[in-house]
């Protein structure tokens, strides 16, 4: 019998952090790929000012190899501060964490961060959107 198809996932993490000086994106840019050189990062979203806080920085990230295990071991390397949702199934994870009085997570400028193991969900592309 065969098996049913593997269910791909993606690792992505979020990060905001207050850069200062010059060329805070590109600064942010070159520290989490160095943080997280063991796991074969590449940018999703190049960093770019956060919106909300004009002297923070987003940028997110991909990271390898996309489960559970990498999941949990980005959330060891703070020790504190993660809200975590996990699928009782196994599949999608996401946790959000906020910074606690001497606790950072990857850098020290970080001021938010967010981690999603997730099954991308695009439509199938034999799908038919046509109105019946």
């Amino acid at each position: 019998m065969p098996s049913a198809p593997e269910s791909k996932q993606i690792l992505l993490l979020d990060i905001k952090a207050e850069m200062r000086g010059d060329h805070p994106a590109q600064r942010l840019e070159q520290a989490l790929l160095h943080a997280l050189r063991d796991y074969s990062p590449s940018l999703a979203e190049a960093a770019r000012p956060y919106w909300k806080i004009p002297a923070w920085h987003e940028c997110t990230v991909k990271v390898q190899p996309a489960n559970c295990v990498s999941f949990e071991a980005l959330l060891v390397r703070s020790g504190a501060g993660w809200h975590v949702v996990r699928d009782d199934d196994g599949g999608d994870c996401d946790a959000v964490w906020n910074p606690a009085p001497g606790v950072f997570f990857l850098l020290p400028e970080a001021r938010w961060a967010q981690v999603l193991l997730v099954r991308p969900n695009p439509p199938a592309p034999d799908w038919d959107f046509a109105e019946a």
